[in-house]
C-alpha cells in the first residue's frame, strides 16, 4: 500500500446490485438448468453438449457481473479510479488537469447508451448504477462522469476540497 497518499476526502466502491439484472442473469440461469435436467432426464443426448456450454456461459456472466466493481477516490491530489477488472491500475486525474468539477444528475441510457465503461456525447462515463455522477471537465477540454451512489456525500466532499481551493467550483448543474 502506497504510504504517501494522502487521507481520502471521499471513497466508494460500487458493484452491479441491480435487482432487475440479477433477476435476468439468475433467471436465465436457473432456466438453462432446468432445461438441461429435462433434457438428461428424456436422454436427448444430441442437445446436451450446447445447453451444457449455455449454462456454463451464463455462469461466467453472473460471476463476471458479481467481480466488477468502480472504485473511486478524491484526495488533496486528485480524483483516482479503478474499473475493475478493465483497468489494470488505479488511474489519477491531478486536480490540476481539473477545470470544473461538480456532482450532477445524468441519463445514462440518452447520454451514454447504459452503464459501464462508455462514451457519448458528454464524453467518457464510467458507471456501475444510478443517476448520479461527479462530473470533471478538464483544462484540455475532456469530460469525464464518474458514477456515484453516494452522491450528496461526493458533494459535500468537493465543497470541502472547493473551500480548500483545491478544486474549481463545477457548472450550471449545482457544482
Amino acid at each position: 500500500m502506497d504510504t504517501h497518499r494522502s487521507p481520502p476526502f471521499f471513497r466508494e466502491t460500487q458493484r452491479f446490485r441491480q435487482p432487475v439484472l440479477w433477476a435476468l442473469l439468475l433467471g436465465g440461469l436457473g432456466f438453462g438448468l432446468m432445461t438441461l435436467l429435462e433434457q438428461v432426464r428424456d436422454a436427448d443426448p444430441a442437445t446436451l453438449p450446447g445447453l451444457l456450454v449455455a449454462g456454463a456461459i451464463l455462469l461466467m456472466v453472473a460471476a463476471f457481473f458479481g467481480w466488477v466493481r468502480l472504485d473511486t477516490r478524491l484526495d488533496r491530489e486528485g480524483v483516482h479510479f479503478r474499473f475493475f477488472p478493465f483497468h489494470r491500475r488505479e488511474r489519477s486525474i491531478p486536480w490540476a488537469e481539473v477545470e470544473r468539477a461538480w456532482v450532477r444528475s445524468h441519463r445514462p441510457i440518452r447520454e451514454f447508451g447504459g452503464w459501464g465503461i462508455r462514451m457519448g456525447r458528454g464524453g467518457r462515463a464510467y458507471t456501475v448504477a444510478g443517476s448520479t455522477g461527479l462530473q470533471l471537465v478538464l483544462r484540455d477540454g475532456s469530460r469525464i462522469l464518474l458514477g456515484t451512489s453516494r452522491g450528496s456525500q461526493l458533494k459535500v466532499a468537493l465543497s470541502g476540497l472547493t473551500g480548500r481551493g483545491i478544486v474549481a467550483p463545477g457548472g450550471a448543474d449545482g457544482g
